[in-house]
């Protein structure tokens, strides 16, 4: 007899599928599924049950895919619950990400064990806010364990809240004649509004951007906004609406003296958030 686990693959990204192949010629079959965080220590029961299909298929619906890879054997017992055989065991592929900066993503992901004829390459797949379902974006090598997504070419509001997946692909001479594919979970890189604030600027500065004052904004446009700043007696000396207009150290027409000026900028983020953010900038002569 045989009992051979095919697969643990996560294809909706969120439940890991439990494929086993196993000689049913045996009266009454039971199985139980077994999980683990480590090839070593599979001793997590998941399921026990009896059947004649083959393969079975189970959904552990328990399983945090998103934490860490999972191992999975399934042992075969008879009608009188006698162990007679164990599968091989069997890794999840896991797949990680990060946006590293405004305009590529960077995917990561482990070698999954449990096919004794290895990995023939893994499928590279993303899906678009804008888009129903995933397009495969790569094929690499079985080698290969990390992946970096550029926006060049797309919207870059489109490619904010991208979702990834991964696919391992079995490589062929399976003794059982299968070949399988492995799903990861999914991978959601979105982006939140960053605001950085310089925190002194020269009019006459040799260096264009130094001789304004103004935030910068990374990732998305900002819904509404409003930029304040006060001199050291609190009296208003600039104000704007206009995220691209920065205070150039004049007030009323004159130079505004050296020194430190206090500001507050506040604007409302993609999610409808207000966010206000205080500090202070020194104005150099």
């Amino acid at each position: 007899g045989y009992n051979y686990l095919a697969s643990a693959s996560i294809p909706d990204g969120n439940t890991i599928v439990i494929k086993d192949h196993s000689d049913n010629t045996v009266s009454s079959p039971n199985y139980i599924i077994r999980r683990g965080g480590s090839p070593s220590q599979i001793d997590q029961e998941v399921a026990s049950f009896g059947t004649d299909d083959s393969p079975i298929m189970y959904e552990d619906i328990e399983a945090s895919v998103n934490s860490h890879p999972w191992f999975y054997q399934v042992e075969a017992l008879d009608s009188c619950k006698r162990s007679i055989l164990f599968s091989n065991v069997v890794e999840t592929v896991f797949l990680e990400g990060e946006a590293i900066d405004e305009s590529t993503n960077r995917l990561r992901w482990n070698t999954p064990e449990g096919w004794a004829e290895g990995i023939a390459r893994f499928e590279v797949y993303r899906k678009l806010p804008s888009e129903a379902g995933f397009v495969l974006l790569s094929e690499l090598s079985s080698t290969e364990t990390d992946y970096e997504d550029s926006w060049i070419g797309l919207n870059p509001d489109e490619f904010y809240g991208s979702v990834y997946q991964l696919a391992a692909v079995q490589n062929d001479g399976n003794p059982y004649g299968y070949q399988e594919k492995s799903f990861s979970n999914h991978v959601i890189l979105e982006r939140t509004i960053q605001l950085n604030m310089p925190n002194a600027f020269r009019p006459d500065s040799d260096i264009e951007v130094n001789r304004l004052f103004k935030p910068k904004f990374s990732y998305k446009e900002v819904q509404s906004y409003e930029m304040r700043i006060y001199n050291r007696w609190g009296q208003l000396v600039f104000e704007t609406n206009n995220v691209e207009e920065g205070w150039d150290g004049t007030f009323n027409g004159s130079k505004a003296p050296a020194g430190a000026y206090n500001y507050v900028v506040r604007y409302e983020d993609q999610n409808g958030m207000v966010v206000e953010k205080a500090g202070m900038v020194v104005l150099v002569r």
